[in-house]
């Protein structure tokens, strides 16, 4: 199936109403991770960061005592770091970044 990315409205026609909800919640949390990190900082991440950012709070979702709201939010931040990770690599062209030991 091929995607059109530029259209400019998404169809959620026949998807879950809590999908769309989902989908709805990482873009308000991708525009607040961006205001905050902004390309600049996500740019000079590697892949290993990425991972890294990504397992420290998907392993949040798990914590105890068990929160529903906690699993929610640390789920959604999680998903919302690998569409980061995505623009990363596409932004970069996956390129590695200069690290401080690389000199």
């Amino acid at each position: 199936m091929k995607i059109d990315i530029n259209a400019a409205t998404l169809d959620f026609k026949g998807l879950n109403p809590k999908f769309v909800e989902f989908v709805n919640t990482m873009a308000v949390e991708r525009i607040y991770q961006n205001s905050k990190w902004g390309d600049e900082f996500d740019s000079k991440n590697t892949p290993n960061d990425w991972v890294a950012y990504i397992a420290r709070y998907l392993g949040r979702a798990v914590m105890m005592p068990w929160d529903k709201n906690t699993f929610k939010n640390a789920l959604i931040k999680t998903a919302t770091l690998c569409a980061a990770a995505y623009e990363w690599c596409e932004r970069t062209d996956g390129k590695m970044p200069k690290r401080h030991y690389d000199d």
